[in-house]
């Protein structure tokens, strides 16, 4: 059987956190890509 683990990043809090520290949204849809690479790495290697 397989298990479901809630992984991911939380938008909002992210958001919040990178306008804070001076970051644009550029580096809000970079850490979106590392973001959708890494569940992928992760999925892989639950197979």
């Amino acid at each position: 059987m397989t298990r479901m683990i809630p992984t991911g990043l939380i938008y909002t809090d992210v958001e919040v956190m990178l306008r804070l520290r001076g970051f644009d949204d550029v580096a809000f849809a970079d850490l979106q890509l590392m973001e959708s690479a890494a569940l992928a790495a992760f999925a892989e290697v639950a197979d």
